[in-house]
């Protein structure tokens, strides 16, 4: 770990700004009581995991429920789109795409076509997943 240490001075600003997905930039200045102005700029670059790998578990959790085919197709689909959505970078999109599987999922254990406890791994892997997302 690298102490950055701080800008110091009378006038001190700093913005956190994004640059694509894994690099966030610190940009600053200050202005110090001489009136001299100094700049700083961190770029921090992370690897961040791979937002589609959670929906894998639900994939899995829906396999394992061992549903008729016509309720897998149904929690499948909504799966499908969620991920079309991660593609294309609109994880708003997905993160409701996951909580309608939810809702889905609840309504088959109420209506006891899918009982209690494999409902509720496909729950969990879904809300891992709503967290991974963001």
């Amino acid at each position: 770990m690298h102490d950055l240490g701080t800008l110091g001075g009378q006038d001190v600003t700093a913005q956190l700004r994004t640059q694509g997905m894994n690099m966030v930039q610190v940009v600053g200045r200050s202005v110090t009581a001489s009136g001299a102005t100094q700049a700083v700029l961190w770029t921090v670059t992370a690897v961040l995991p791979d937002p589609v790998d959670p929906l894998d578990a639900i994939a899995a959790a829906i396999e394992a429920a061992s549903l008729p085919t016509g309720n897998e197709r149904g929690l499948f689909a909504t799966l499908d789109a969620a991920s079309q959505q991660i593609s294309r970078g609109n994880h708003a999109a997905a993160t409701q795409l996951v909580q309608a599987l939810i809702n889905q999922v609840e309504a088959l254990v109420r209506s006891a076509r899918l009982s209690a406890e494999p409902g509720q791994a496909i729950i969990d892997a879904a809300q891992a997943a709503i967290a991974a997302l963001g």
